[in-house]
């Protein structure tokens, strides 16, 4: 399930951190949510392909950058 942050940002019920103070590392460019940590993140593990998917749309998220 998706819930808004009173910052508004969205996350997946499923991080096991739901906001930080820093920015976040990753954000799904389909459903919106972000996440601060390869910990909270479905990936595909496979020695060429380092993926990590939205854990609710299986979207490939996108690296942040700040």
């Amino acid at each position: 399930m998706i819930m808004t942050n009173p910052d508004g940002t969205k996350v997946s019920s499923k991080n096991a951190c739901l906001g930080s103070p820093k920015p976040p590392m990753f954000k799904c460019p389909k459903c919106g949510c972000v996440y601060w940590s390869p910990m909270d993140v479905a990936s595909i593990s496979d020695p060429d392909v380092n993926t990590f998917l939205c854990n609710e749309c299986g979207t490939e998220l996108e690296t942040v950058l700040k």
